[in-house]
């Protein structure tokens, strides 16, 4: 359970990188409109990535969706909703070819009932697949991050990396609320 766990959380991890990039980076007329903001975090996340440069400061060129970064995100985001909502292709969980003596199931090749009957619904959350997806996932946000000119790579890798991020009400801004090395000293 751990593995098929992991393997739906992993694409959340890549689209809330997407939603903190908007959040940090969303131009003026995005942040000053709440309806538009809510629009663009809703739509699909294939158009939210095409439209990152329109939308968002820092962008240096449009997203390329033709590069396998992005058709590896969005292939594992199709597989995780698949997988999320039941659209289960009945012909990914077959099993070896068994046979029935009256009612008690012969194999071809033994590997032990359990084993033959676990492995179909294990293929989801094997420990191979779930670092293939966590590699795909870093791969899509360097993918993005590399799309940003410096100074905005600089403050939203800050963000990713702060333990205590703040928002701003009167500026509508995000930063940091407290560094990493604060400390609290108490005498006697």
């Amino acid at each position: 359970m751990l593995g098929a766990s992991l393997r739906i959380l992993i694409p959340v991890y890549a689209e809330s990188f997407l939603n903190l990039l908007i959040l940090y980076l969303a131009k003026e007329n995005v942040k000053s409109d709440r309806r538009l903001y809510e629009g663009l975090i809703r739509q699909h996340i294939d158009l939210r990535i095409r439209s990152l440069h329109l939308f968002c400061e820092g962008f240096d060129r449009p997203i390329d969706c033709s590069r396998p970064q992005f058709r590896d995100f969005h292939s594992l985001m199709n597989s995780r909703n698949d997988y999320i909502h039941g659209n289960v292709d009945p012909f990914r969980l077959i099993f070896k070819e068994v046979f029935f003596d009256s009612t008690i199931p012969v194999f071809r090749e033994y590997e032990g009932f359990a084993q033959s009957k676990l492995k179909p619904m294990l293929k989801y959350s094997d420990p191979v697949s779930v670092l293939k997806d966590l590699e795909i996932a870093k791969k899509f946000v360097d993918f993005i991050l590399d799309h940003l000119n410096q100074n905005h790579r600089r403050g939203l890798e800050l963000l990713m990396n702060c333990s205590y991020p703040g928002w701003s009400e009167d500026k509508k801004m995000l930063g940091v609320l407290f560094p990493e090395y604060l400390i609290e000293v108490f005498g006697s």
